[in-house]
């Protein structure tokens, strides 16, 4: 697995956040991580985790917006990235090299800086050749090299196709598919170190090229590298802007979050705050609910026992009402019945008694008859 370094923590954090930020669908903060990408990629330690965790990929698809901006940092991203010859078979193999040639027709020389780039430091890989013969590379750089009059663009141009001219298996292909015109166009070139590139391509090709010396190709390629390295730094100077206005970017971002989530933990409280308060009236309502209903159940229990002793009492009482008054009746007719035997006695005894005199009249009778009988 390919690796180049490890990054600091401080860098490895810092790369994780773009990628956060690159994913969200924000065209401006896609640019600024994008423009940072690039920056971070011109060091080789960074390149690494720039592209783990399909970093790679999506700066491919960077490289195929709409936006022109966001176009040109993912090109100058992949332009360092493919610095490295381990990479840039990869970056083929994953599909980017599709939309460097695309570029390659823009009419935006930002743009066209960023893919002519790529396509110079992709050329440097040998496999990539076939690919990039069959998707007309040397097409698309010939037309460059004769319409784009900028120094920078032509000098990437002519360093694409000098790396194409490395491949002796390729030259006649080269030659059927125009590039000798190309480099031609190119050795007219305002800039000494593009006129010194292409001569070497045409050399590489078997062509000569026309009051060029090699004394003259060595100082014009010295004075390139010099201009070159001055490019260089205005680059890095430029990503170096980008890359704060990204970080200045995320430090508001940062900033706007913790306002937001502030906020929301305020909210959140004071939610919570009304929660509990409510919860709390409506746990005084229930307990006093409860109470209300505890107090009623209570009336209503004691009025049940004052009616159900009330209703005992009056049951008793007109249970003993009965029994008093069966009483009394049972002692009113033992009066009567004893009154009635009394006065039945009464009748026997002066029944009896009756008799009585009238069984002594009857004897006295008998005897004053016996004696009246006797006296005769």
């Amino acid at each position: 697995m390919y690796q180049v370094g490890v990054p600091d923590r401080t860098i490895e954090n810092f790369v994780g956040v773009l990628k956060s930020l690159a994913a969200k669908n924000d065209i401006k903060l896609q640019r600024a991580c994008c423009n940072a990408f690039a920056n971070l990629c011109s060091n080789d330690e960074n390149i690494a985790g720039v592209i783990a965790d399909g970093g790679l990929e999506t700066i491919i698809e960077f490289a195929k917006s709409d936006d022109d901006e966001l176009r040109t940092a993912a090109l100058h991203t992949l332009a360092n990235i493919a610095n490295h010859p381990e990479l840039r078979r990869r970056i083929v193999e994953l599909g980017g090299l599709d939309p460097v040639l695309d570029n390659l027709g823009s009419s935006n020389v930002l743009v066209l800086k960023g893919a002519s780039s790529a396509v110079a430091n992709l050329a440097l890989e040998q496999l990539n050749h076939p690919e990039m013969l069959e998707k007309g590379t040397v097409q698309k750089l010939v037309n460059l090299a004769r319409k784009c009059k900028n120094d920078e663009v032509q000098y990437r141009v002519a360093c694409a196709l000098n790396a194409l001219a490395d491949n002796g298996d390729i030259k006649n292909t080269l030659k059927e598919q125009g590039a000798p015109e190309g480099l031609k166009a190119l050795v007219r070139s305002r800039d000494p170190e593009t006129k010194a590139v292409a001569i070497e391509a045409l050399a590489k090709l078997g062509i000569h090229a026309k009051s060029k010396k090699d004394d003259e190709a060595r100082l014009a390629r010295e004075k390139a590298e010099r201009e070159a390295a001055e490019r260089e730094a205005r680059e890095r100077a430029e990503r170096e802007a980008a890359e704060r206005e990204a970080r200045e970017a995320e430090e508001r971002r940062r900033r706007e979050e913790e306002e937001r989530r502030r906020r929301e933990e305020e909210e959140r409280r004071r939610r919570e705050e009304e929660e509990r308060r409510r919860r709390e009236e409506e746990e005084r309502r229930r307990r006093e609910e409860e109470e209300r209903r505890r107090r009623e159940e209570e009336e209503r229990r004691r009025r049940e026992e004052e009616e159900e002793r009330r209703r005992r009492e009056e049951e008793e009482r007109s249970r003993n009402s009965r029994a008093d008054a069966l009483a009394a009746q049972r002692e009113r007719q033992r009066l009567a019945r004893e009154q009635r035997l009394e006065e039945e006695r009464k009748k026997k005894e002066h029944q009896y008694q009756r008799n009585l005199e009238q069984e002594r009249i009857m004897l006295e009778r008998e005897r004053l008859e016996r004696e009246a009988r006797g006296g005769q």
